[in-house]
């Protein structure tokens, strides 16, 4: 049973908010330092994609946004993301993971990008570390901010983990715990459960829906892709557009084959990212 109550919306959505801005800007501005120390020929998508922009207005606004539909993303799992002990991986995994795997656009660090353009690996790698040290920056201090509000507002219920750790008494209540499973623990023998209602083997089940998560994807990719290409006029675009310089020839065989391949990497990792 959780013993975390979810914090009122609108306080909760400025503290996401302001530290997903504070954080984008603490690690990015740095890495455009560094960016604009390198050679132009070994920083080109990066300069074109733009991964992290100078403060600005747009770019502020930008930011607030996307942290605030973050926010409301996981606002339905916050009792999740801060009871269990592993609610903090989560969190940045789901915030990397959007960055390398939900991107549509083939950006410097994402799965679209390394599937569809000639970026150098080295651009992925700087764009993959610096992404990384904003959401492991961002989970660490939005985990610190959480638990000082809830227990200054009092969310954190009586019993709960937080709580028990603070005061010294989260091993007694675990040995309780063990205690009470252990009364009311029956032999294997003495159980009798039909056989219909046996719970499914996890990674069996994960498995399956994993499958139909990936056929799904690939299904609506291919059904949905092509039709844009043709009706956005993409052949003509590839050859005219400055946006399209690094991308591969879309209509060679290995290129198809690579984007076949490597969306079924991409739903599957979606898949277990949403599992």
């Amino acid at each position: 049973m959780n013993k975390i109550e979810r914090p009122q919306l609108l306080p909760y959505l400025g503290r996401f908010t302001l530290l997903f801005l504070l954080t984008y800007y603490v690690i990015g501005l740095p890495f455009l330092a560094i960016q604009s120390a390198l050679p132009e020929s070994g920083r080109v998508a990066l300069d074109f994609y733009e991964t992290f922009r100078p403060v600005g207005f747009m770019a502020v606004v930008g930011q607030i946004l996307r942290g605030l539909a973050f926010a409301l993303v996981f606002y339905p799992f916050y009792n999740i993301l801060f009871e269990s002990a592993r609610g903090r991986l989560i969190l940045f995994g789901a915030l990397w993971g959007v960055a390398l795997f939900g991107s549509v656009e083939p950006q410097p660090g994402s799965i679209e990008g390394i599937i569809y353009t000639t970026i150098s690996f080295t651009e992925h790698l700087y764009a993959l570390t610096a992404i990384a040290l904003q959401m492991l920056l961002f989970v660490w201090l939005f985990s610190k901010w959480e638990t000082l509000s809830r227990k200054r507002t009092g969310t954190v219920l009586p019993g709960s983990r937080e709580i028990l750790k603070d005061s010294g008494s989260l091993k007694d209540q675990e040995n309780l715990e063990v205690q009470a499973n252990m009364k009311n623990y029956k032999s294997p023998g003495s159980l009798k459960t039909p056989e219909s209602s046996l719970p499914v083997n996890l990674p069996e089940k994960l498995r399956g829906y994993t499958t139909r998560f990936v056929v799904v994807h690939l299904v609506t990719y291919w059904v949905i892709g092509p039709l844009f290409y043709q009706i956005a006029g993409y052949a003509d675009a590839l050859q005219e557009m400055e946006i399209f310089e690094m991308w591969r020839d879309l209509e060679s065989i290995p290129v198809v084959l690579l984007v076949f391949f490597g969306q079924i990497f991409r739903g599957a990792i979606l898949g277990l990212l949403l599992a």
